[in-house]
């Protein structure tokens, strides 16, 4: 018999297993070129025996490969060029592991670029606060600003949307020189997911220096008030007659990286106003004198003050002047300190003393009228806010 002796060779048969995950962490654009974007490790299963085993990294051949380079020791993959959201906004690559042995296994990673939005520029288009108002067969005029943040912008688009059967788009007072056109047309598509609103005003502005102006007066848009009595409380449709009403603003072929804001515009009809006769004027008088017998509570009807202050194109008669001023007075339009009452000797004085243009910051009588009961007693700009209310009466 002969003894034989076998020696078992240790042969590498196992592949290398990632335990690096599948996800790189995003990075921010424009945060630099040479960024080191993820780091790639295996481990070496089977290392044959050998002594001095290792695992070598690649990247696979694919779309993105050429973004990218790795280490073939440490597994560290870099991002060769600036990171820019809006060439490529994320990545794929494969890293191939590779031992001694030649045994190879592939890891997929997926990499996201975040966006800067410090890239996209905002419009904001601003209009009248609150709410405003208006007069049945007047003109609305509606100023209008733009504001621009963020990098430069050529040029501004938008579409006004109104309620046709109240108002009808008339002119642009004092246009912006870069306005280059703008017209009306029906509202097809509802952009501002309103259905009062059934016409839009197209609007373009281009700018012809290289870049719109950070803040820009756009003008004042002027529309024609439909020359209806007020709408019936709870009537049936269709609604007729004045009411309240929305303007809305859309962007018209937005940019992808513009933004565009702008609040809508409520407006609520003005029911009752200072030309009491109807003469398309407010002189103190006529409609002040009126209003001011009104609250006297003297006599209409052949009284020759007030009939020779009824203006001889006044459109009401006497007893139309009389239940419109009453109309103001029970709906408090006429009081207008804000004290709860209408009194001759308080908001009328005040009302005859501005029409006449009596300097109102400094009428000790003004200062007086001003009831202790009125929000505005002892402010210092209390002459004033009365004025805003008084003014704001005024159709004309």
């Amino acid at each position: 018999s002969q003894d034989i002796s076998i020696n078992v060779r240790n042969i590498d048969e196992q592949a290398p297993t990632f335990n690096s995950g599948s996800i790189a962490a995003a990075i921010n654009e424009n945060s630099g070129a040479e960024q080191v974007i993820y780091t790639a490790a295996a481990n070496n299963n089977d290392t044959g025996g050998i002594d001095t085993p290792f695992v070598m990294y690649t990247l696979a051949s694919s779309a993105d490969a050429s973004a990218f380079s790795i280490d073939s020791s440490s597994g560290e993959v870099t991002l060769v060029a600036e990171p820019d959201y809006e060439i490529f906004e994320d990545y794929a690559f494969t890293v191939i592991a590779t031992d001694q042995a030649g045994n190879t296994a592939e890891q997929l990673v997926s990499f996201q670029i975040n966006d800067d939005l410090a890239d996209y520029s905002s419009h904001s288009i601003s209009a009248p606060s609150g709410s405003v108002t208006y007069h049945a067969g007047k003109t609305l005029a509606v100023p209008l600003s733009s504001s621009l943040v963020g990098d430069s912008s050529l040029g501004l688009s938008f579409l006004l949307h109104y309620d046709s059967s109240l108002f009808t788009f008339s002119s642009i007072d004092n246009p912006t020189s870069e306005l280059i056109g703008y017209h009306t047309s029906v509202d097809t598509l509802n952009a501002d997911n309103d259905l009062s609103t059934d016409t839009v005003l197209n609007v373009s502005i281009v700018s012809s220096k290289g870049s719109l102006a950070s803040d820009m007066q756009l003008g004042t848009f002027n529309f024609d008030v439909a020359d209806l009595p007020p709408v019936v409380p709870d009537a049936q449709d269709p609604v007729t007659g004045l009411r309240s009403s929305m303007m809305n603003f859309t962007p018209l072929n937005p940019s992808e990286y513009v933004e565009f804001f702008a609040d809508p515009i409520r407006l609520e009809p003005m029911l009752f106003n200072l030309d009491v006769d109807g003469d398309d004027q407010v002189t103190a008088l006529g409609d002040g004198l009126l209003i001011t017998s009104e609250l006297l509570g003297l006599p209409f009807d052949g009284d020759r003050l007030n009939n020779n202050a009824i203006s001889t194109d006044a459109t009401r008669s006497t007893e139309e002047i009389r239940n419109f001023i009453q109309y103001g007075i029970n709906a408090g339009d006429l009081d207008v300190d804000q004290d709860g009452v209408t009194t001759v000797t308080s908001d009328g004085v005040m009302l005859i003393s501005h029409l006449l243009g009596t300097p109102f910051a400094d009428g000790s009588l003004n200062s007086k009228a001003i009831s202790p009961e009125s929000p505005y007693f002892g402010e210092d700009n209390a002459l004033q806010l009365v004025a805003a209310n008084i003014d704001a009466l005024n159709p004309i």
